[in-house]
């Protein structure tokens, strides 16, 4: 077991701290085992805004970020009986922004397979989701997330071979049912010519994000002629300057080949 020295060392001076706009009135008060990454946490998910505390999302969105406060340092052990203190003082106050009455650390814990159980069962009543939907409104999670190539590559490989159930399918094409006709945002949306110009521009050439990108299901083709091999039809047209849905035809055999390239 690390002593105090150590774990400071380790993770920063652990303690109870205060978050709070000075002048509005509003505070929040926690527990962390490092002092100085929670409040780094807590600024940097509040500046994208995906704090897991709606109310300090929304109050930050309206005020900017708060200041920060330490209000005691102690050892690890006496984090959660000193936080429980300050809350059974302070969690009444109509101005706190804690969620909960309790002190309670989720460190290290893993639910039990019932406990997952009764979340999914949970979650499967139409007003439980109703209800987080209300407290996480202005709850801006992902928006502007940009995904790195090695977890894009992660998320394509989990994603392969796997088919949708009969009841994902069916919840889709309900969903998709009731995007029709005036239900569609965009029914009767009329675009600006300048608008238009751009989502035009944006398919066009290296802008395009498939541009250069060939389809997993492209079959090769080779030139005889020079025996140079392409990895599509579609790359293979564009570098010898052949119209595609032309060349496309001929393979097909809809059209007498006068080339010199065939399937490889």
């Amino acid at each position: 077991m690390l002593t105090d020295v150590q774990i400071i060392a380790k993770y920063g001076q652990p303690g109870i701290y205060n978050l709070f706009w000075d002048g509005q009135g509003y505070y929040y008060i926690g527990q962390a085992k490092s002092l100085k990454s929670r409040k780094a946490v807590h600024f940097s998910s509040l500046k994208k805004g995906t704090h897991d505390n709606p109310k300090l999302q929304n109050i930050y969105n309206k005020y900017g970020l708060p200041d920060f406060e330490v209000l005691e340092e102690c050892n690890i052990e006496r984090l959660q009986n000193r936080e429980q203190l300050y809350l059974e003082f302070h969690f009444d106050d109509k101005m706190n922004c804690n969620l909960l009455p309790s002190a309670k650390s989720s460190i290290g814990y893993k639910h039990t397979p019932e406990t997952k159980l009764l979340f999914k069962e949970r979650m499967a009543n139409p007003e439980a989701r109703k209800f987080l939907s209300e407290i996480n409104k202005g709850h801006k999670r992902n928006v502007g997330l940009k995904h790195s190539e090695e977890t894009k590559l992660k998320m394509s490989i989990s994603g392969k071979g796997k088919k949708k159930t009969e009841k994902q399918l069916s919840a889709f094409k309900e969903w998709a049912s009731k995007l029709k006709g005036e239900n569609h945002p965009l029914y009767g949306k009329k675009f600006s010519k300048e608008h238009r110009d751009k989502i035009t521009k944006s398919r066009i050439g290296a802008l395009n994000g498939n541009f250069g990108k060939v389809a997993i299901n492209a079959i090769a083709v080779i030139d005889l002629a020079t025996n140079k091999v392409y990895p599509s039809v579609k790359k293979c047209a564009l570098e010898i300057g052949i119209d595609y849905s032309h060349l496309k035809k001929v393979l097909a055999g809809k059209i007498v080949n006068k080339t010199s390239i065939v399937y490889a």
